[in-house]
């Protein structure tokens, strides 16, 4: 991630009182918690919507909701999006005209998406996190202490989800697997594995994906010596974890300078 310094600034609303958030995926598993959970925060108030064409509005919020992102930026000061599939690569762009900061909390992201984040981060402050647990931020950092420590030993990582998750493997998933092709030459990445395959070589991060129930999210990474096994997991038990991520991503967003952020950048600043 490219990390800019912190800019000590407030948003003229937050002075008058909580400041304004427009939701870009309400209707959502993770956009309904982020609706539930603005009910009564004491620095974040629910203030619009984002619709995709056509889509009906939201009943019982009192909000603005729109497809036009002028009348959005009108009512906001900081965007989250949950969106699935995602929808950066139209959203971002006018946002980044705006200068509104910018939470990113969608996976499964396609090259237009990425050319999106890419063109967008100088002109917003913009978090981008495939997890916003903080203990996967942690886990990370684990994962990739263990991996420089242990550069002869075969990774494997494995994670399980509901039913109704549509990427596959998960964002988290892949943030690990990078996480530790950023600390040597292993570097290829082997999703699931299927039918009689060459022997495994020392390069490979194999990822597997299992989808069941109402899983709210597990990771593990495993690294395999000759004798030994490590692994590095993390559960989830409550997906309110990844709302409550979120409005704290907001809040801290909404303090910065533009540029592209990620959780640790958070958690430095905790």
């Amino acid at each position: 991630m490219n990390r800019q310094p912190a800019a000590d600034r407030v948003h003229a609303s937050q002075k008058a009182g909580r400041a304004k958030v427009c939701l870009i995926g309400a209707a959502g598993r993770m956009g309904r918690r982020c609706v539930r959970l603005l009910e009564g925060h004491p620095q974040l108030r629910l203030s619009a919507v984002w619709l995709r064409q056509g889509q009906a509005p939201l009943p019982l919020l009192e909000a603005v909701q729109s497809a036009n992102f002028a009348d959005l930026a009108e009512h906001s000061d900081v965007f989250i999006d949950f969106t699935a599939p995602p929808a950066c690569q139209h959203t971002l762009p006018p946002c980044a005209a705006a200068g509104r900061p910018y939470v990113l909390a969608s996976t499964g992201l396609s090259p237009a998406d990425e050319a999106a984040i890419a063109q967008a981060k100088g002109q917003l402050a913009l978090l981008q996190a495939a997890n916003l647990s903080p203990a996967v931020a942690v886990l990370r950092d684990l994962v990739a202490r263990a991996a420089r420590a242990l550069p002869d030993y075969d990774v494997e990582i494995c994670e399980i989800h509901h039913r109704h998750k549509r990427d596959a493997p998960s964002g988290t998933a892949r943030l690990l697997a990078a996480a530790v092709q950023g600390t040597g030459e292993r570097a290829h990445l082997v999703l699931g594995r299927n039918g009689a395959e060459p022997r495994r070589d020392g390069r490979q991060i194999g990822v597997a994906a299992l989808r069941g129930g109402e899983v709210v999210g597990e990771h593990t990474a495993y690294f395999f010596g000759e004798a030994e096994r490590l692994e590095v997991s993390h559960r989830s038990s409550n997906p309110d974890l990844f709302a409550i991520g979120a409005l704290r991503a907001a809040c801290f967003v909404l303090r910065q300078a533009p540029g592209h952020y990620d959780m640790q950048d958070m958690l430095a600043q905790a």
